[in-house]
């Protein structure tokens, strides 16, 4: 990485036990994060207007495809029920992200981080019979 945030983020994930393989295929245009851990959600993080996106990808059931006004409504109370984050809903995928604005301080970061990692699990924690129909069982709660 050559960007200072990103680095500084890299380092602030490996201490909570994320690596940043490879992303399989061509290199992505953009220095990006592949943030991945055994147990724990991936997702990636790449710059944008003065700090970082964080982005995480959750495939969509074949019911969602089936029933995009229930998986829209679903997505639309997972906001409704977040602070940070914002869930949307792409072609087959589930999409949370949030930005992170500034440079790196460890306080702020651990702060944004908990809440992410929290807004990404609700589906399954709140919502768990809607995340089951439209997400399948829940692999990081």
């Amino acid at each position: 990485m050559t960007d200072p945030l990103l680095n500084q983020l890299m380092e602030h994930l490996a201490f909570l036990g994320y690596s940043n393989p490879p992303i399989p295929g061509p290199p992505p245009s953009v220095e990006v994060i592949n943030a991945t851990h055994s147990t724990k959600m991936p997702f990636w993080v790449l710059l944008v207007a003065g700090g970082a996106f964080f982005r995480a990808l959750y495939n969509l059931s074949d019911a969602a495809k089936q029933d995009r006004n229930g998986s829209v409504a679903f997505a639309n109370q997972l906001n409704a029920a977040t602070l940070l984050s914002h869930y949307y809903i792409i072609e087959d995928y589930i999409f949370c992200s949030a930005w992170y604005y500034g440079s790196y301080e460890q306080r702020r970061v651990g702060m944004f981080l908990d809440r992410f990692f929290y807004e990404n699990s609700l589906p399954h924690r709140q919502f768990r019979d809607q995340a089951e129909l439209y997400m399948g069982p829940a692999r990081y709660v």
